[in-house]
């Protein structure tokens, strides 16, 4: 799979995820267990697509086999920043008196693949 692909996947993954949430919480269309399960196995296919992404191996095989590790601040803080953001969200919606607060687990679904690919990025030596 190309990084194409995976990205366009992503963003389906998301939108449907999202769609699939709102009309949970208006048309009540399904319970709030099923809701949460749903979201966990989308989740779990983002961080598969992520995962996908970052393993594009026509992008790595045009990268020198023995690299230099340089990982400028940038690249700490740009994925401190985003990790901070999703958390804060997942927390500020997990703590909501509102119906939105069912929307925490696609935050944490999102800092958590955040996590996981920038430590493969970090171990592998393929900062980008």
């Amino acid at each position: 799979m190309n990084s194409t692909n995976a990205i366009i996947g992503k963003n389906l993954v998301l939108i449907a995820l999202v769609t699939i949430t709102v009309l949970s919480i208006f048309n009540v269309i399904m319970t709030d267990t099923d809701l949460l399960i749903a979201q966990v196995v989308m989740g779990l296919v983002y961080a598969l697509l992520s995962y996908f992404e970052y393993n594009n191996t026509a992008y790595k095989a045009t990268l020198p086999v023995e690299r230099y590790s340089y990982y400028p601040g940038s690249f700490y803080m740009l994925r401190a920043i985003k990790i901070g953001i999703y958390l804060t969200f997942a927390l500020l919606l997990a703590f909501s008196p509102s119906g939105v607060k069912i929307l925490y687990p696609v935050c944490l679904a999102l800092a958590l693949t955040e996590i996981i690919i920038s430590l493969l990025k970090y171990y592998k030596n393929f900062a980008s």
